[in-house]
């Protein structure tokens, strides 16, 4: 910042007086009507992106006043979560704490659980709004919407969408019509069209005092953005007291979440909104079948059990309410798995969506050190494959493989003899009821290696991508050894196909790979 002159630093001091004296004029029928009503609290979280205005936001409410570096914004954003109280007025005498968490911790999926862990630490973990930033002078960036997305995806759509509010910071300088403009701007826009039906289209208008006209002294433009900076405020502070009428949001350290564990029992009773479905009909007979098996191999319960620490129900919801017979290269498989104590939920728009819900599920499964099952409740699990093609490749033409051995490795997730159409038909439907698509390969030429030449790499190309196969070679396995060989290779396969495309390191994925070796050592030996 540039040194000011003698007459510049009169001319601001000049204009700091006037500026306090429209904001006594305009704060003092709200002084005298909070006296009349009781003070109240409220907690705010801020997130957003680095550079999206979080920390002038937070100081603009703190100190209307406020002058924000004479830099580019956002370089004045906290490197570290902080929490910030303040008092002021509305209707009446309001507390506001301030959470705010920097950008950079939320630039990938592995790091959101850090805004729990900074909640806790802070002492913080109950909100009234949670407030996603984002910098009109910066514009939405493809990288702002994926965050969106992420902080959905790990709190939960249904959970978290009655608190989220959309600011749009740095707006000091638009008059209403213009905001209007932005608004329908907004909700036309491609961008803003994937996340915006999260904040209920609502969008808050914030800014600040420019630093610029501020070192110029330009006094009609900072009493110009004063105005519309208290305006601003105010409409802010009025929409944090409102009391949406629901509970305040709730973040759990990792260690209350992991310590909520409901007991579980073989008769848990498993029920679908669908109604008449086979294949949920038969997911549901063959999930039971497991968790009595299950179960036979560990201790019950004891007669003393408190049953508001037992899983009773576990719902299945499908949105779509259309019992589809066969998997589709379309088809959604998303799908949102919450567990309580006593009650979970799978929601998903189709039936395969379900499918992968309670996979999911059982393999949430523990064993306690009283050689009982249980489940962690307090679960919220909102996934999705990356690719709708995840496949595996048992090439029969050269090495036979029995119907048995086929529906062995339909369970993990055809020389001299032939496979009669009934052997077919048999396959398909075993696949079919666990949500698997069976695409016979008949006299594909070997060589298929000549599609590199015209399927150059480019992005263009990548986008048609529908996923891809695990392959093993059929010279090596036989029916004894077949899934000993391809199980634990096939699984990295799997990992990447349905991960986001971000996943690029390996911390996360390796305890799953522990936890599911063991999973696939314990199938083999049965």
């Amino acid at each position: 910042m540039s040194h000011s002159s003698p007459s510049i630093q009169l001319k601001q001091q000049n204009i700091k007086e006037e500026l306090k004296d429209q904001f006594n004029q305009f704060e003092k029928p709200r002084r005298q009507l909070a006296s009349t009503n009781p003070p109240i609290k409220r907690s705010i979280l801020l997130l957003g992106p680095t550079k999206s205005g979080k920390t002038t936001l937070a100081n603009v409410l703190k100190d209307p006043f406020y002058i924000p570096p004479y830099a580019k914004v956002g370089s004045s954003e906290n490197q570290s979560p902080t929490v910030t109280s303040i008092e002021c007025y509305t209707s009446t005498h309001i507390t506001v704490n301030i959470v705010e968490i920097p950008g950079a911790m939320l630039n990938n999926e592995q790091n959101m659980t850090q805004i729990d862990e900074a909640c806790t630490k802070l002492g913080v973990t109950q909100f009234n709004r949670v407030c996603v930033c984002a910098s009109f002078e910066s514009g939405i960036l493809e990288t702002d919407i994926e965050l969106f997305e992420r902080l959905i995806k790990h709190f939960g759509e249904e959970r978290i969408k009655p608190y989220l509010s959309f600011i749009l910071t740095r707006c000091e300088s638009k008059d209403e019509e213009s905001r209007a403009n932005i608004t329908e701007d907004s909700n036309k826009d491609y961008k803003f069209s994937r996340v915006m039906h999260w904040f209920d289209r609502r969008i808050h208008f914030t800014g600040a005092l420019n630093p610029v006209d501020w070192d110029r002294a330009n006094e009609g433009a900072i009493l110009d953005q004063f105005k519309s900076v208290c305006k601003d405020r105010r409409r802010f502070l009025e929409f944090i007291e409102r009391n949406p009428g629901i509970e305040s949001f709730n973040i759990q350290s990792p260690k209350e979440r992991s310590s909520l564990i409901s007991s579980f029992r073989s008769n848990l009773s498993i029920n679908s909104t669908l109604g008449k479905c086979e294949i949920i009909e038969q997911a549901i007979e063959n999930y039971r079948n497991k968790f009595q098996s299950i179960m036979l191999n560990h201790d019950p319960l004891p007669d003393n059990t408190d049953e508001q620490k037992v899983l009773a129900v576990l719902n299945l919801e499908v949105i779509s309410e259309i019992c589809e017979s066969y998997p589709t290269i379309h088809g959604d498989e998303s799908y949102n798995l919450t567990i309580e104590q006593t009650n979970g939920t799978i929601k998903a728009k189709t039936i395969w969506g379900v499918l992968n819900g309670l996979v999911t599920f059982s393999q949430l499964l523990f064993i306690t050190d009283r050689n009982q099952v249980a489940i962690n409740a307090s679960i919220v699990i909102e996934d999705e494959p990356r690719f709708p093609h995840r496949g595996i490749l048992l090439d029969t033409d050269r090495r036979f493989l029995t119907v048995t051995v086929i529906k062995q490795h339909l369970d993990v997730p055809w020389t001299d003899y032939v496979y009669t159409p009934e052997h077919v038909k048999e396959i398909i439907e075993y696949a079919r009821i666990r949500g698997i698509r069976i695409v016979p390969e008949l006299n594909t030429p070997g060589y298929v290696g000549a599609l590199s030449q015209v399927f150059p790499g480019n992005e263009t190309i990548r986008e048609r991508l529908i996923g891809g196969e695990a392959i093993l070679d059929e010279k090596s396995v036989d029916a004894t050894n077949s899934l000993k060989r391809f199980w634990p290779r096939a699984a990295v396969v799997a990992e990447k196909l349905w991960s986001v495309s971000n996943m690029n390191t390996m911390e996360d994925p390796l305890a799953r790979f522990y936890v599911h070796g063991s999973r696939i050592h314990e199938l083999l030996k049965s």
